[in-house]
């Protein structure tokens, strides 16, 4: 399977979770991976297209051979969809739908997306054939960052220097990724690794191009405004930010997996993953010096009046 290193998070985190249940089901499974990122923009209007130059659609009699061609099978097939925030043709999602609908057992489909999928879940979430994994599911643990950084890419570092690496990018794929590919460059190892951060070029390079150039300005400021929080809610972003609905702000950019992590059940606070709002930070301070100040300064006023004293005299020496 040939990942485009850009994209090595979640793509990457699902091919190792993929081969491990083909593993389980059947040593003969076989996997079907379809990548529909910006690298094939025709996709999308292709396949409408195709659809149409026929006087009869041939949807459904291309659903039915597909549905007949799997049905004999006995052992599981993978179909993982890559990137499907770029299908936006509603007749692309209806046939999904009806795939869903038709498909026998067999067909095990994986869908990856950084946005709402192009189809409706209801009906397999209530028949109990939905799983839902986010992105604390997709991250790597000890053992697996271990396995990944010594085995996959032989760079046979110390326990030590692997467990400061799993901490600074809690695990994050991509971010191992492009902190082994650093690694295989230096002699100095150790030294890169403690001060390993969001600030890294080949971190904020990927960061700044896969990630905040497809974000609004709206969204970009808010993502900058709120970086230099310990942990955020709606009220708080909303005194200092200039975001009209910082709650429905803060619910779009968890809902688009922008690295904002949940630290309670009622999902009232929030934070950054470290590296992200390590890289927000440094972007913010080069854009505007004295918003920063400013900013501390409000957020020290804000968490003053609410009676957190410790996080406001933080913000308010972060303001001086």
């Amino acid at each position: 399977m040939d990942l485009d290193p850009a994209r090595t998070g979640c793509s990457l985190r699902l091919a190792w979770r993929s081969t491990r249940a083909t593993t389980r089901s059947a040593a003969s499974s076989p996997i079907s991976w379809r990548h529909f990122g910006g690298a094939d923009p025709e996709l999308a209007r292709s396949v409408p297209a195709l659809l149409e130059s026929s006087p009869v659609l041939p949807v459904d009699s291309v659903l039915t051979t597909i549905v007949n061609e799997l049905t004999p099978r006995g052992q599981p097939l993978f179909l993982i969809l890559d990137d499907c925030h770029f299908l936006t043709t509603p007749e692309i999602g209806r046939f999904l739908e009806a795939l869903l609908a038709y498909a026998p057992p067999c067909l095990h489909l994986v869908v990856a997306t950084r946005g709402a999928v192009p189809f409706q879940l209801a009906n397999i979430r209530v028949k109990g054939q939905l799983i839902k994994l986010d992105d604390t599911h997709l991250r790597f643990s000890l053992e697996e960052t271990e396995s990944f950084l010594n085995q996959t890419q032989v760079l046979d570092l110390p326990m030590a220097d692997v467990v400061t690496l799993q901490h600074r990018t809690e695990g994050w794929a991509a971010g191992l990724q492009l902190a082994s590919l650093s690694l295989e460059q230096r002699e100095e190892r150790a030294d890169f690794i403690r001060h390993f951060s969001g600030s890294h070029r080949d971190v904020a390079e990927f960061l700044a191009h896969d990630v905040l150039a497809r974000q609004t300005a709206e969204t970009l400021d808010f993502l900058l405004e709120t970086s230099i929080l310990t942990r955020i809610s709606a009220p708080l972003a909303k005194c200092r930010a200039r975001a009209r609905d910082s709650a429905a702000m803060l619910h779009a950019i968890e809902a688009a997996n922008l690295f904002l992590i949940p630290l309670d059940r009622e999902r009232t606070w929030f934070r950054y993953h470290h590296l992200f709002a390590e890289f927000l930070q440094s972007a913010l301070r080069q854009r505007s010096p004295q918003r920063v100040v400013e900013l501390h300064r409000r957020a020290a006023a804000w968490l003053s009046e609410q009676g957190q004293t410790s996080e406001a005299v933080t913000h308010a020496l972060g303001g001086r």
